[in-house]
């Protein structure tokens, strides 16, 4: 047993984390596969002449909030780490 298996006395207990970290990674994907979808019909768009309107821009009022949300998620940013403070 190597002398970093044991916890220092002086340490305070560390409690388990509110949330997995892998919880918001859906939300990311959503939200990136919107934006993505977005960006490649615009240069789609542009590059065709075809015209742009303003319902374009639906997938990106989608999206982002859904990639904030996601990265909130997934940093635990929601709650303490410490349930029992």
């Amino acid at each position: 047993m190597s002398w970093t298996d044991k916890v220092p006395d002086w340490l305070p207990p560390v409690g388990r984390p509110m949330r997995s970290p892998r919880q918001g990674r859906g939300l990311m994907i959503t939200g990136l596969l919107f934006l993505v979808g977005f960006f490649v019909f615009a240069i789609v768009m542009s590059a065709t002449g075809g015209r742009h309107t303003l319902y374009s821009l639906i997938p990106v009022l989608l999206g982002v909030p859904l990639l904030i949300a996601g990265l909130i998620r997934r940093n635990n940013a929601l709650g303490p780490r410490d349930p029992d403070r």
